[in-house]
């Protein structure tokens, strides 16, 4: 026995001591799991912020790219006007050309792919259709022409391609012409 006379919510007796005992690991198990699901959300909260920075990051790029877009476009249409009478000529196109060329490869390497579009079916998640073309020279469904070029950032249009689409002739047109 100690000589301190005993504190009030100091436990007597065997079966007092077991109570407190169990009261005590009630409470630092109960304490346990609200660290633990305080812990839990923190991790959350982390991935939360990462995956939103990533996606702000992603927003900026996209606003960037679509900017960029509007100037390959020019320097496109640049190098597909000729004239004959512009003095040099060709020095000129040979500096678009490789200006297009250096810009389409930084364009490259920031994740754009142009979205392929002549000669195969259209695709509405690819391609945007501007017209058609009533042919039988073409299967129904087929782009013909592309009027602007349509663009990926990884897996996601940036752009759709504008087209021509091939369309099949209609019979009572068909009739018409006869």
């Amino acid at each position: 026995m100690s000589n301190f006379p005993p504190q009030p919510n100091e436990p007597q007796s065997g079966g007092e001591l077991r109570r407190a005992l169990a009261e005590a690991q009630a409470e630092a198990t109960l304490n346990r799991d609200r660290f633990l699901r305080c812990r839990a959300d923190m991790d959350n909260f982390k991935k939360r912020v990462e995956r939103q920075a990533g996606d702000q990051s992603a927003a900026a790029k996209r606003s960037l790219l679509l900017k960029v877009l509007g100037v390959m476009d020019n320097l496109d249409r640049a190098l597909h006007y000729q004239t004959d009478e512009a003095p040099g000529r060709d020095s000129l196109l040979t500096g678009l050309r490789l200006t297009y060329w250096q810009f389409g490869q930084l364009l490259q390497q920031e994740g754009l792919q142009q979205i392929p579009a002549v000669g195969r079916p259209f695709d509405p998640r690819l391609h945007e259709a501007v017209d058609t073309i009533s042919t039988d020279e073409q299967p129904d469904g087929t782009v013909l022409q592309e009027s602007l070029k349509g663009y990926l950032l990884g897996n996601d249009v940036l752009r759709p391609a504008r087209v021509v689409v091939a369309s099949a002739p209609r019979p009572d047109a068909q009739r018409a012409e006869r």
